[in-house]
Parts: structure tokens; C-alpha cells; sequence
């Protein structure tokens, strides 16, 4: 379910988390619910037309907040410059809050695969594994970043707990020659990153025997359905 109210918040803090990469803190309106693993859409009012672009919530619906990661490129689009020159204390609208990637308790294991700043859509499905395991037996969360550009590292890295690991890879080469051995038997995979990610990925798992049933996306069911038509023809390089 989609909640489409449109609500204007406060930035509450803005957060420099790795070079490049900043996490902004927004106002919670009162009677906002997501699940984990929500995404929602960001405007940025203007006079004349707004700017819009949309983000994963990487904080939970327990929290007082939503919080939201991003990378700032050399080559910004016009809404991250508009973004990044944003302060503590501006508004911003939120609306259109959905998820796609919510925790399946099948007792089955849970496996993350994401690419760079993907690892943020995943930071509130890891916090609710560790608060409610139900049955889901293991988690394991593998980025793809190389040293120095691991957004996340030192949060993830103070995790005890023996059900549960994050592992890196500087690369995609070293990802993919890994991929069989990471993938655990009948688990569920969460899949987030860029298209070209995506389709390598899907074919790679369709290989290794895992059903569409069993990969997860953020998308809504009918650009899942473009995505997963889009990896039959397509070829890893």
C-alpha cells in the first residue's frame, strides 16, 4: 500500500558519511507507518516546478525520523545541487512512502546483495532481522565498494551477532566469481543497485538455480516484471 499524502517536514540533520555521500535526517509526520525497506519520494518546492527524485528510507517507522542516503557525483543533476545546498531547518515534501523490499519470515535464509550506496535500502531490513528474527534462520548482507567508499562500515562492523555477517568485495569480477559460494541454500535474495547490476545479477542467480519467486527488488511488481523480461536476453560481459 501506497501512502500518497503529501507532508512538508524539516530537515533535522544532514550527515557526512563517507567522501561524497551525505544522510539526511527529516522531520517523522505524526501517523506516518512504513515498513522496512520503504522508499518515498522527495520534492524540493521552488517557485514554478518542483524537483522530485526517490529515495529508500534507511531509518524504521520505531524511529522519530526518516532518514535517507545519498552520493553527491561530480556531474550533480539539478536536484542534487538543489539538495546539497539545503540546511538543517529547511522544508522538503515527502510523499508516495510504499515498500517492495519488506522481510519475508519463510524460515528461510536472508541474503543481501548490494552495490555502493545500495547497502542504504538494506540498513533497515539488517535492524529488523536483529530486533525480530522470527523464521528467518541467517542473515548475510555482501556490497560491492572498495575501501575508503563503504558507507556504513564502522555501524555494520559493531554488529555481534553470529546469525548474521556483512562481507565486502572491491569489485565486481571478485562479486560475481563469488556468487555460488555466498548464495545459501533456499534463500531469499535481496537484490539493490544499478540496472546493469541488476540484470547481471538476476542472470547469475537464474543460473545458480534460484526462481524470480526468490529475488526481491525495489520495484513495483510491474517494473519487476520489465526487469526480470529484460535479464532472459540479456548477456554478462
Amino acid at each position: 500500500m501506497t501512502d500518497t499524502n503529501k507532508y512538508k517536514v524539516k530537515i533535522l540533520d544532514i550527515i557526512d558519511e563517507i567522501p561524497n555521500v551525505k544522510s539526511f535526517k527529516l522531520e517523522k509526520p505524526d501517523g506516518v507507518d512504513f515498513r522496512e525497506g520503504a522508499s518515498f519520494r522527495l520534492e524540493i518546492p521552488r517557485e514554478g516546478k518542483s524537483l522530485t527524485h526517490d529515495f529508500s528510507i534507511n531509518s524504521l517507522s520505531s524511529d522519530d525520523y526518516i532518514s535517507f542516503t545519498t552520493k553527491f557525483s561530480i556531474r550533480k543533476s539539478e536536484f542534487k545541487k538543489d539538495l546539497l545546498s539545503k540546511n538543517i531547518g529547511d522544508d522538503l515534501h515527502v510523499s508516495n512512502i510504499e515498500s517492495h523490499m519488506g522481510l519475508r519470515y519463510e524460515e528461510r535464509p536472508i541474503v543481501l546483495l548490494s552495490m555502493g550506496v545500495g547497502l542504504t535500502t538494506m540498513l533497515p531490513l539488517i535492524r529488523t532481522y536483529l530486533i525480530d528474527k522470527g523464521n528467518i534462520p541467517q542473515a548475510k548482507s555482501y556490497t560491492i565498494a572498495r575501501e575508503g567508499k563503504r558507507v556504513f562500515e564502522d555501524k555494520l562492523a559493531s554488529i555481534e551477532d553470529h546469525d548474521f555477517t556483512q562481507d565486502w568485495f572491491a569489485g565486481r569480477k571478485e562479486f560475481f566469481d563469488s556468487l555460488n559460494e555466498i548464495i545459501l541454500p533456499n534463500c531469499i535474495v535481496y537484490l539493490v543497485g544499478s540496472n546493469e547490476f541488476l540484470l547481471d545479477t538476476i542472470v547469475k542467480l537464474r543460473e545458480l538455480g534460484l526462481s524470480d519467486d526468490d529475488i526481491m527488488i525495489d520495484m513495483t511488481d510491474k517494473k519487476k516484471k520489465v526487469m526480470f523480461i529484460a535479464a532472459k536476453n540479456h548477456q554478462v560481459l
